[in-house]
């Protein structure tokens, strides 16, 4: 772009000088020639400028839309992970409640005293 703006004055300095006569020693005709030609270019490079400062543009905006639609995919996955993450604590948590359920059950089980009947009744059934 630098270039760019050097050769921009350099035409500009050719056309100042085709349009005033500043020095006598030098060529019009040749500095009207170069007018001419620096003008064509000019033009050119105005056209390819603004033709590369759309597509540019253009291509920022893309990368903003597809850094959006990106972000927006990695927050959907983080938003899946932590659902997936909750549920999963949730049926350990009830797993848990369950066990605890089941072990006291057991106990309770195990330490209760048999009622005098039970064994009664036992006892008459072997004989």
């Amino acid at each position: 772009m630098k270039l760019f703006i050097v050769d921009l004055h350099e035409t500009l300095c050719f056309c100042y000088i085709s349009q005033y006569d500043v020095n006598a020693q030098v060529d019009l005709f040749s500095l009207i020639i170069s007018h001419r030609q620096c003008s064509d270019l000019l033009s050119q490079a105005q056209y390819h400028v603004a033709r590369a400062r759309k597509i540019d543009e253009e291509e920022q905006e893309l990368r903003k839309h597809r850094e959006e639609e990106r972000e927006a995919l990695r927050q959907r996955f983080n938003e899946e992970r932590e659902t997936r993450r909750k549920q999963k604590e949730e049926q350990e948590k009830l797993m848990m409640e369950k066990r605890q359920i089941y072990v006291e059950k057991a106990k309770n089980i195990v330490l209760e005293p048999e009622p005098e009947e039970r064994k009664s009744s036992k006892a008459k059934v072997g004989f």
